[in-house]
Parts: C-alpha cells; structure tokens; sequence
C-alpha cells in the first residue's frame, strides 16, 4: 500500500523565488489528464544517473519471490503472453535512433551495469522477428531539478514499442486504483470567506522514488528489453568477467523497466 503524504503550502512557500511559468510552460505539454509531458532529450551520464538508485538497490527485490499461482507463471516465462503476430509492430532493419552519443551511452551502459539496471546479450541471445534483432532505444526526459553545474537531471525511460505490442496487457487492480488527476476537481476553500484560497495541494511521492528498478526480473524477460547501441566485452568485464572475450554486447534492462506497459500491474500484484 501507498501511503499518500498531503501537505497544505501558501504559494510563496511553495515555488522557488525565481519561478516562472512562462518557463515551465515553454518547455512542456499536456497530456488528457493534464499532467506534464516533458520533450525528449539526448541523454548523458552525469544527468541521467542523478535519478538511478543508489549502488545496491536496483533489482535488490527478486520479483519472483512476491508472486505465486498465474502471475509467478508469467514472470518465469514472459512468452505466455505473446499476442498473435499479426499485432505486432514489426522490428526494422534500420536501427532505432539512439538519444545519445556513442560516447555517452557507452558510459550509461556501463554506470547502469555497475548498479544493476543493465545487464548483457550477445547477438546470438536477441529475439529475432523474421531474421531482424528486437532492439529497442532510451531517452532521457527533464525531471526540472537541475544539478549544482546547471544540468538537467533526466528520467533515462525505455522506449519498449515493439515488445509492449507484442506481449499481452496485464491488467490487474490499475483501473480501481485511485489517481493523481481524480484531485484536479478539488477546491481548496478559505473556510472563513468561503471562497477559494491561495493555498495549494502537494503530493508527497518521495516513496515511490525509483520504484521500478528496485525490482529484479528473471533472464527469461531479457530478450524483450534490450536496447540499441553495442558495447564490448572488454567495456564491461570488471563487473562481468566471463563476457570479457565477447566482441559485440547489447545491454538490457534487469529491472521492471519504465516503458513496459505492464509495469504498474507487475508493481501492485505481488503481495510481501
């Protein structure tokens, strides 16, 4: 269960003295339940791990473990929920664009690695679709708090399309689940004039921080997250000193990923 922290601010106290919506609004959209939508942007290193967990934490839940009957059944093997073909978005030949430079992913597969978010298949492990590799990008999305040297921290999130059409939805308990936009009808009332105030509602999440990697998948998942973007045993034999003679590595994720549209359902199932 989540427990849902509400804090009542005076504006003044909540926005920082040099807020300007003129600049929030430049850089953001709306979705149809009016929350954020940050635009994508090239990722790197020093912005990206800002928002991964600390060392020790990424897949520190075996997933496994927290389920049983049906769903300890679709965690074991994913390909149970395989929809017909016909459904699928099909894999190119070209490759994904990749959100970052050569240079700059090489050290996210690395930092991610070392944390372990990412782990490792060689071409011959990769999931084939009519003799095209399933590979899949990232990208990084502005979180609007900034590092001390003025960047950016991002949201480093999977773009997970063509395994997100190939494997069935799992649905759950998400659509009874309360939301943050069933309080945008909410007024909040001065009950002396009875009329609407300055004060302003703020949502504590600071549990649900990092949520997704904290969880572990089983090996059987990787073939449907990997990604884009080659790196060599060589890159990653300090943490993984049996693929050190492997030419050519793609890295995929070992966590629930942000990106596959199952995640939340994957989250809220398993009862400790």
């Amino acid at each position: 269960q989540v427990q849902l922290c509400i804090e009542v601010l005076p504006p003044t106290d909540f926005l920082d003295e040099d807020h300007s919506w003129d600049k929030v609004r430049s850089g953001i959209d709306l979705d149809y339940s009016g929350q954020e939508i940050f635009p994508a942007q090239m990722m790197t290193w020093e912005q990206v791990k800002a928002a991964l967990p600390q060392p020790g934490k990424a897949g520190a839940v075996r997933l496994l473990d927290l389920c049983e009957g049906m769903m300890a059944e679709v965690v074991k093997c994913p390909d149970i929920l395989q929809k017909p073909k016909l459904e699928w978005i099909l894999p190119k030949s070209r490759p994904k664009k990749q959100w970052a430079t050569d240079d700059e992913w090489r050290k996210i597969v690395i930092g991610c690695a070392e944390l372990g978010v990412f782990r490792f298949l060689t071409p011959s492990q990769l999931l084939y679709v009519d003799g095209i590799p399933v590979r899949h990008n990232c990208l990084g999305v502005g979180k609007g708090k900034y590092l001390d040297n003025g960047l950016e921290k991002q949201r480093m999130v999977f773009n997970l399309d063509i395994t997100n059409s190939m494997l069935r939805l799992i649905i759950a308990d998400i659509r009874s689940l309360s939301y943050p936009g069933q309080w945008q009808a909410v007024q909040m009332l001065d009950p002396q004039e009875e009329k609407e105030s300055e004060l302003v509602f703020a949502f504590s999440s600071t549990d649900l921080t990092c949520a997704y990697f904290c969880f572990g998948l089983e090996r059987s998942w990787d073939k449907y997250l990997a990604f884009e973007g080659s790196v060599t045993g060589a890159d990653v034999s300090h943490i993984f000193p049996e693929l050190r003679d492997e030419p050519t590595l793609y890295a995929c994720s070992a966590v629930l990923p942000m990106g596959c549209n199952s995640a939340l359902s994957l989250i809220l199932i398993p009862e400790p």
